[in-house]
């Protein structure tokens, strides 16, 4: 069964009603004079470049940028589609010197859908493989190429990775009788089952975890709404988050982007949340926008977000917070498409941009911001 994927989450956002008194963004006014579809509004007078990426000739959703990573002086772009079972096949990249793209390995997996750092080195978790189930995938960049590690017992989807007591862990969607973790010992030549108890009683039967977390000395898994701890060997129920999320998250419904800041998780499913102890999680209202990812850069904290505007045409916003708690605008533009993954080189941004509700011929685009940091 296939989840449902991020950003036709982050649409319902604007349809459902929100529980815990919480509402969905509001699609916002903009001024008739507005620049609107298929052109940047200039804000701050900013020099802007789109870059054409050689995953154009994917179809539909697949064109999507779904996430972003700038590595050793290349940027790393994640495409392909899951849901629908179209490969990206091949790794591309941009070389930020010479401004030129370059394959880097062979993808055998329908999608690209994050990219995961461990001891500086690049993997990418497999996220359905294009081989049979037995065994699932992760990518590791070795020599500038991207090797294919077909080790994960009984994965159908592989998730999320994260390293922790000198083992890596893989969050992984699984066939009859199996767990939802895994662990090796041995750098991901070899992996094994963990059991996830809650209550006396092992989840195994059709379970996905999509995200773990890394926080003071302690590693969580997230399996639906509810929250467990690694101790002593096993994952053990700790808290369930189930009242504490606004409407939009469900069982299928993965975290889109996480970092950790200031001694918290900040993740977001569309809507940002954040924690410092799991029992405490904090929904952190954001003005009628949706948030589309994350990340830490020289200790600052950037979110990415966008609203839909009456027109159809998407606001395109870069935030900034020193503290987690307050937030000013960094860049904002108007575009017919909505921006959904982002990195950070220098002063520099590279913004992925994408659309899931309607065709467009400029989804796949990455757009480059000089001089906004």
């Amino acid at each position: 069964m296939k989840h449902l994927r991020l950003f036709t989450l982050l649409v319902l956002i604007f349809a459902l009603g929100a529980c815990n008194n919480v509402q969905p963004p509001e699609p916002l006014e903009i001024s008739a004079n507005s620049s609107g579809a298929s052109e940047i509004a200039p804000y701050k007078n900013v020099n802007t470049k789109e870059i054409i990426s050689p995953y154009s000739e994917l179809q539909n959703n697949a064109k999507n940028p779904w996430d972003l990573i700038i590595h050793n002086g290349y940027l790393y772009v994640g495409r392909g589609d899951y849901d629908i079972n179209i490969s990206p096949k091949t790794a591309f990249r941009y070389n930020l010197s010479t401004e030129n793209w370059e394959s880097c390995g062979n993808i055998p997996d329908e999608q690209i859908r994050n990219f995961v750092i461990i001891n500086d080195e690049l993997y990418i978790p497999g996220t359905d493989p294009t081989g049979d189930w037995s065994c699932g995938n992760f990518y590791k960049l070795e020599d500038d190429s991207f090797v294919t590690h077909r080790t994960i017992p009984n994965a159908v989807h592989c998730f999320d990775l994260a390293k922790f007591d000198n083992k890596i862990f893989a969050a992984i969607a699984v066939k009859d009788g199996s767990f939802p973790v895994v662990l090796s010992e041995d750098n991901g030549k070899t992996f094994q089952r963990i059991s996830v108890i809650k209550d006396d009683h092992n989840y195994h039967k059709n379970e996905r975890v999509y995200s773990l977390f890394v926080l003071n000395d302690s590693l969580y898994a997230i399996l639906g709404n509810n929250v467990y701890q690694y101790t002593d060997g096993v994952f053990r129920f700790v808290c369930s988050w189930q009242n504490k999320f606004v409407n939009g998250y469900n069982f299928y419904s993965p975290i889109a982007a996480k970092v950790t800041f200031k001694n918290r998780v900040f993740f977001t499913s569309g809507y940002l949340y954040s924690f410092e102890n799991v029992n405490d999680l904090e929904y952190i209202p954001f003005e009628n926008a949706v948030i589309s990812d994350i990340i830490v850069n020289d200790d600052i904290l950037y979110i990415l977000c966008f609203s839909m505007n009456k027109n159809g045409s998407y606001t395109n916003t870069i935030r900034r917070s020193a503290d987690g708690c307050n937030f000013e605008t960094v860049y904002e533009f108007i575009y017919d498409c909505s921006a959904l993954s982002f990195a950070i080189k220098h002063n520099d941004v590279y913004i992925g941009i994408g659309e899931t509700i309607a065709q467009n011929d400029k989804k796949g685009l990455i757009i480059k911001a000089e001089d906004i940091i």
